[in-house]
């Protein structure tokens, strides 16, 4: 049975917070694995705490209800309830929600708790070498609609190239001087959302600034 990535990344990460415990470090800044589960949570389950996620204003709403999660429910119990996915009227359990945003929510996310565990002390899924080549391209072609808002905040040209043994390139912005992004699909996934990642930025000094700069102010 072919692997679709939301889900993929969900079960794993969902395993990944039940080896590592909840208070775990992660990649985001001032959250443990605890807090880093009832984001995931409340950002499929409670309409209330989404705008937050995405509006500095109402963020306060959002950290509320965090805390009321926290008081009310333990850490294996948000875990639990994160594996089985959301409930209820949400535009999360929507298809083409899954296919071009959770996908990558999970995917960068899980890669947060895995990079910031001591070396060797956490092992990835096993997969096939097909297993893993499917998913790339299935966060290869998630990545166009982030990749697209960078294009658009930076104002120059912006490609990405892919280096996992699928030449393609895509033109996410059009404009020139022009920003080359190379990367496996994970990597420029990671770079988009404004973490360290392993790839290769080509390009001259001030398209480069201004990409960067639009990548740092996430997503």
């Amino acid at each position: 049975m072919s692997l679709i990535l939301a889900g993929f990344y969900r079960s794993a990460i969902c395993d990944l917070f039940d080896q590592v415990g909840p208070q775990a470090p992660t990649l985001c800044t001032g959250w443990d694995a605890k807090d880093l589960a009832a984001h995931l949570f409340l950002r499929e389950n409670d309409v209330l705490s989404l705008p937050g996620m995405l509006i500095p204003a109402l963020e306060p709403i959002t950290v509320a209800r965090t805390h009321t999660l926290l008081a009310r429910q333990n850490f294996d119990q948000i875990v639990s309830a994160l594996r089985r996915g959301p409930f209820g009227p949400t535009i999360m359990r929507m298809r083409a929600v899954d296919r071009r945003v959770n996908g990558l929510e999970y995917l960068v996310h899980y890669e947060d708790l895995f990079r910031a565990q001591p070396t060797g002390s956490v092992e990835r899924p096993e997969l096939l070498a097909e297993e893993r080549f499917a998913l790339s391209d299935q966060v290869w072609g998630a990545i166009g609609g982030v990749g697209r808002l960078i294009g658009r905040r930076s104002q120059v040209g912006l490609r990405l190239a892919r280096n996992d043994g699928a030449a393609e390139e895509r033109v996410l912005a059009k404009g020139s001087p022009a920003v080359l992004v190379r990367g496996n699909p994970t990597e420029l996934a990671m770079w988009l959302y404004g973490r360290e990642a392993d790839v290769e930025l080509i390009g001259e000094a001030g398209p480069l600034a201004l990409v960067n700069e639009a990548v740092s102010r996430g997503m």
